[in-house]
């Protein structure tokens, strides 16, 4: 799961619906960040 899913409150955590929702809205941002830091990773190491 997302960092995001481990900020939902106690009244919301029950309910699976707003869960999923959650994590599927936040999960391509996630994505994205991990793509973007590999591909400046590998950038700075070919540059040195």
């Amino acid at each position: 799961m997302s960092k995001y899913t481990d900020l939902i409150t106690n009244y919301h955590a029950t309910r699976p619906k707003y869960f999923d929702h959650i994590d599927l809205s936040t999960r391509p941002l996630i994505d994205i960040t991990s793509a973007t830091r590999g591909w400046l990773a590998r950038l700075t190491s070919t540059q040195l």
